[in-house]
């Protein structure tokens, strides 16, 4: 038989990998997770300078309303994107330093796509649903 070794392993002190020892963390009780994300953030911001990012800001908001009405009456993209704009721009939403809610007439064109598609798929169900239903009536 093999002989096995008595190993002591002893408890190390918990070390991030990016921000080292925790310090400044009460000895006499445990420590919240709020105790040490201040921690670590305080000591990360000793230690890096992250550059600031260089991309622009995109407008992730979705405008399917938009997109119907505006295929209702028959209004350009163009003129749509005109609209959207000044309006979120009248809001005050759209400042200066931030104009990433402008809308372009690529983004209400694209829009406008996606509602007809979801519209062209409902009244298709319609439809079978309405045929099938004929059906059982007869």
């Amino acid at each position: 038989m093999a002989t096995q070794k008595n190993v002591l392993i002893a408890r190390q002190s918990h070390r991030c990998p990016l921000f080292g020892l925790p310090k400044e963390l009460s000895g006499t009780g445990l420590p919240t997770y709020k105790d040490v994300l201040l921690c670590c953030l305080n000591e990360s911001n000793k230690k890096f300078n992250a550059a600031p990012s260089t991309s622009k800001p995109q407008m992730r908001i979705k405008l399917p309303v938009t997109a119907s009405i505006i295929d209702r009456f028959g209004v350009s993209d163009r003129a749509t994107a005109a609209i959207a704009s000044s309006v979120i721009q009248d809001l005050g939403m759209i400042t200066k330093e931030d104009m990433s809610l402008i809308t372009d007439k690529s983004k209400i064109r694209r829009e406008n796509q996606k509602a007809r598609k979801i519209l062209q798929e409902v009244e298709s169900v319609a439809v079978v649903k309405a045929l099938m239903d004929e059906k059982i009536i007869q």
